[in-house]
């Protein structure tokens, strides 16, 4: 199944995404930062600034919304203006995220006031996220009672053993939100193939359930295995030091820099929030990674426990834009957590991504227009030696480990 439309609500979802559906098929995905104009579909012709001229067949695209840290009232303004500029028959993927964080609720009234049924999954069992009696656990966070969420909507929820009353209820009169019990990756396989033959819904959920959605048979335009590559952009740079960014709290995303310091030459860097202190932070990063070691800016202590504050954010991002000014593309950045992502793209100017394959599952690999590697993960996603092995396996051992 092959969608018109991608949406994320967040920057590291639409690029976990991106990574997916390029590993299935073999085409060039592109990862675009803003909201799509009106006619936009999800494939767009290579070098269209606005995708408005886009079609079928050129490069597919996931578009970043931001919208998870927004106002209600904004969120739905936006998805509302989305949902009603889609075909009734096209097919709409929303990648939400798999402990269902964010304006979920405001999606789903959007969405449905689009008259389009809604498949919610939000199971990612490869990571402990299932979905059990209607009720989507994680095993670190609370539970999220689906019926709760879907109060007041038109609102199934199956069985795993009920997926093949699906299609029935998605063809009901009336738009509908269906839920379902994901316990292994074999469910989340049976899900979506139960799911084909109703290509005018929306899915929503969590990338390996819109993944196993592309893996089924799409009748209407079936895939001829040939891989199409965008046009004008630079092969990507060889990696020789990496700048991290880690606006996150989450324990595994520092555990990562950690391992990375035990074995290289490393240093993290809080940036404050004022202005003279974030310049003496970028002078010891730029210092560094001329040396060739690397360098993780942070927030700092107090910040890192009300991780959306805004000034301290902005100043992150702001220390990570002077850093890279002037230096070479083969300083590669790894930004970790979905608001820290977008700000520093936002502040460095980049709106347009090409995916690359990438040689770690837990990490996203994006390419700047000047060949500059960027690397994307949530917080909470990988294993303590993630930053080592993605060093490793690029060969990027210029800084020698310590004795």
């Amino acid at each position: 199944m092959r969608p018109a439309h991608v949406w994320a609500d967040d920057l590291t979802g639409a690029a976990e995404f991106a990574r997916l559906w390029q590993d299935w098929s073999g085409r060039d995905v592109r990862v675009r930062l803003g909201r799509p104009g009106p006619g936009t579909v999800g494939t767009v012709r290579t070098g269209d600034t606005d995708g408005a001229n886009g079609t079928a067949g050129d490069v597919d695209t996931v578009w970043d919304l931001d919208l998870r840290h927004d106002a209600d009232a904004d969120v739905l303004h936006a998805m509302t203006a989305l949902a009603a500029g889609v075909d009734p028959t096209a097919t709409v993927f929303v990648k939400l995220d798999s402990r269902l964080r964010g304006p979920v609720r405001v999606y789903l009234d959007a969405l449905l006031g689009s008259g389009r049924p809604v498949v919610l999954c939000p199971a990612n069992p490869g990571l402990g996220r299932v979905t059990v009696d209607g009720w989507h656990v994680d095993g670190s966070t609370e539970s999220v009672d689906l019926a709760r969420l879907g109060s007041g909507l038109p609102h199934r929820h199956l069985g795993r053993a009920d997926y093949r009353r699906l299609p029935a209820l998605a063809r009901a009169d009336g738009p509908l939100l269906i839920t379902a019990d994901v316990a292994t990756p074999a469910d989340l396989e049976r899900l979506a193939l139960a799911c084909v033959g109703i290509p005018h819904a929306t899915f929503a959920g969590s990338a390996p359930f819109l993944a196993g959605l592309l893996r089924t048979p799409d009748p209407a335009a079936p895939g001829d295995g040939t891989a199409t590559h965008a046009v004008g952009t630079r092969a990507p740079a060889a990696v020789r030091t990496l700048l991290a960014v880690l606006g996150t709290t989450e324990p595994v995303s520092h555990a990562q820099f950690d391992a990375l310091e035990a074995r290289h030459r490393a240093i993290r860097i809080a940036v404050p929030a004022d202005g003279g202190g974030r310049d003496s932070a970028v002078h010891r990063a730029r210092s560094t990674l001329a040396r060739g070691g690397h360098v993780a800016l942070t927030l700092p202590t107090a910040a890192a426990s009300a991780p959306r504050d805004r000034a301290s954010m902005d100043s992150l991002a702001a220390a990570c834009a002077a850093t890279l000014a002037g230096a070479a593309p083969d300083v590669a950045l790894l930004l970790s957590g979905g608001h820290t992502a977008r700000l520093v793209l936002d502040r460095l100017g980049l709106r347009d991504l090409r995916t690359l394959p990438s040689t770690v599952a837990a990490v996203a690999r994006l390419c700047a227009p000047d060949g500059r590697t960027v690397w994307t993960k949530p917080g909470s996603y990988g294993e303590p030696r993630l930053l080592l092995d993605l060093l490793d396996l690029l060969g990027a051992t210029s800084a020698r480990a310590r004795s």
